[in-house]
């Protein structure tokens, strides 16, 4: 224990170091696993579970360093390695061992630890003897990820440094959301592949970076919240999904479902009229139309699913008529008092927002952007 305990003292004094020098950056924790358990002429382990290049991220903060993480695999995966492409995948070996999880409750705010596990494909793990190209070659490839981390790191050091955000999985809420600039996820959450990026741009590309930037506003209703901000807040987090290229018909039709529930429970429905109206009229699937229905009538009526379109159809009126996109993202602005933040904003009085959602910067969202201002309806958006 004592060689363990003067290892870590050690790595914290160069930690501390390079933190000094550099508010973020990135260590490679380097390992290798067997895959012929069954002897040097025995059966390889099933290549499902066991891809050349394991990235361990368990212990990271995965929203917070999204881009970093998915930069470096694509670039590794991208790599010619000997005519061909290596076979990297996420957490399906292992997840990260106790050095990085050290490195990350030590230095929470400033370190990116990617344990990467090579399947010892490069050597013969029955006598130890390497293939010297094969090695070089992974050195390569290592180096390969250079440029594109840099890039990553460099655009989080252009973002406001201030911001403090967290990621927490609870046991005490349903699904996710955001709660005073952190997101919270339940423990029995579960969200679909294709859903991943809508549901980053929404929550933290949208509810996150407003939270940080009215904070940074000498308005303390900007950061908590004007009155009536709650339409413009869902709305904008729906044009996030939309200008990210992930906001399908079957999620507008969901949220036009949940509009209706509302209307319902207002006016005196029954759960079971509910469920009935989605499911024999409106043509939901069973599970679709209960949850609904139970979103809804939870807590005696939870009728703020109105807002989400409603607030759609005013944010897609405003960019029509001109209003600056990102001007929305300076805090938490409502509908009806736009026209009060233009002058606080023209006497700068109002910062310029600090955070930039990072999928503005996209081609496809600037595409997107100009069609917009152009005029489009919920409908348009429908049948894109």
């Amino acid at each position: 224990m004592a060689e363990y305990d003067a290892f870590y003292a050690e790595l914290e004094k160069l930690l501390k170091r390079i933190a000094q020098h550099h508010r973020r950056f990135v260590v490679f924790d380097l390992h290798a696993y067997n895959f012929r358990r069954q002897g040097a002429n025995g059966a390889e382990a099933d290549p499902a579970f066991n891809p050349e290049i394991n990235i361990g991220t368990g212990s990271l903060d995965r929203v917070r360093w999204d881009g970093l993480v998915d930069r470096f695999i694509e670039d590794l995966a991208a790599f010619d390695f000997l005519g061909r492409h290596l076979d990297v995948r996420e957490n399906i070996k292992f997840k990260g061992r106790e050095l990085a999880q050290w490195i990350h409750n030590h230095f929470s705010e400033s370190a990116c630890v990617l344990s990467i596990e090579f399947k010892k494909f490069y050597m013969d793990e029955w006598t130890g003897v390497g293939e010297v190209e094969q090695i070089q070659g992974i050195r390569d490839a290592l180096q390969s990820t250079m440029p594109g981390i840099l890039q990553e790191l460099d655009q989080y050091r252009q973002q406001d440094p201030s911001l403090n955000s967290t990621v927490a999985i609870r046991d005490d809420i349903p699904g996710i959301l955001v709660s005073h600039g952190n997101l919270l996820i339940g423990k029995d959450a579960s969200v679909h592949r294709s859903r991943l990026n809508a549901i980053i741009n929404h929550e933290v590309g949208t509810h996150i970076v407003t939270h940080h930037n009215g904070n940074q506003q000498p308005f303390r209703e900007l950061y908590v919240g004007m009155a009536g901000y709650e339409a413009m807040q869902e709305g904008l987090a729906v044009m996030s999904e939309y200008l990210a290229g992930e906001l399908q018909a079957s999620r507008l039709r969901l949220l036009a479902g949940r509009v209706l529930a509302a209307h319902l429970i207002t006016s005196g429905a029954s759960f079971a009229d509910c469920f009935h109206a989605l499911y024999k009229e409106q043509g939901f699937q069973a599970r679709t139309a209960f949850n609904v229905s139970m979103r809804i009538f939870r807590g005696g009526g939870y009728t703020k699913d109105l807002v989400y379109l409603r607030g759609l159809g005013q944010l897609l009126q405003t960019l029509a008529d001109g209003y600056p996109l990102e001007s929305l993202y300076l805090g938490k602005i409502s509908h009806q008092h736009l026209g009060f933040i233009e002058e606080p904003q023209w006497r700068k009085i109002l910062k310029p927002p600090a955070l930039r959602p990072i999928f503005l910067d996209a081609e496809d969202a600037q595409a997107r952007l100009q069609a917009l201002s152009k005029g489009l309806t919920v409908n348009d958006l429908i049948n894109e």
